[in-house]
């Protein structure tokens, strides 16, 4: 969940970033604080390429291509996928149960200066838990972030939750954290 904003990296360019946070749900083995540290690297002008791994368990490969950019605005679309081991505590408890996961972020950023920017991550989810079933999910992340060498994020995600589960309810993450470029 950290630097959601639309600008892309240019290219051998390189952050590193760390964000805790904490899960709310009405199940309760859905509710759990997590650990999030992520690297990216441009590679080319417009896409950049991260990978991260939020409390060692789940771990994401994510892209992200920039489509528009002028002056303070951005828009960019991405791709992600990953696999968990099922490894946070209370998930694990209720279902040893590994899942697979892909998903469609869509950024847009608003910098009114070179140290500040406000951002919304639309997106869409579809995990495959291999002994559960399926389940979408459709949300978006809400933030700011202030720095540009290093600095930091703040940012809440709500993801309405849908499919093959008796209950698919809501989730609600909340984390801060710091990045720091290469």
């Amino acid at each position: 969940p950290t630097l959601q904003t639309a600008e892309v990296l240019e290219p051998e360019g390189k952050i590193l970033s760390a964000a805790i946070g904490y899960q709310f749900s009405s199940e309760l083995y859905n509710r759990y604080p997590y650990l999030d540290v992520m690297y990216r690297h441009g590679f080319v002008e417009g896409l950049d390429i991260g990978v991260h791994s939020v409390g060692g368990f789940s771990n994401f490969l994510d892209a992200k291509f920039r489509l528009y950019a002028s002056g303070p605005w951005a828009v960019a679309v991405g791709g992600l996928a990953g696999f968990s081991f099922g490894g946070e505590i209370l998930r694990h408890i209720y279902s040893p149960n590994s899942y697979f996961e892909m998903g469609i972020p869509f950024y847009l950023s608003f910098r009114p200066s070179p140290t500040f920017a406000v951002f919304a991550s639309p997106k869409y989810l579809f995990t495959r838990y291999f002994n559960l079933g399926n389940v979408s999910g459709v949300g978006t992340a809400l933030g700011i972030a202030a720095g540009s060498e290093w600095g930091g994020i703040l940012e809440v995600t709500y993801i309405a939750h849908f499919g093959d589960f008796l209950s698919c309810s809501p989730t609600l993450q909340v984390n801060t954290g710091v990045f720091f470029r290469l």
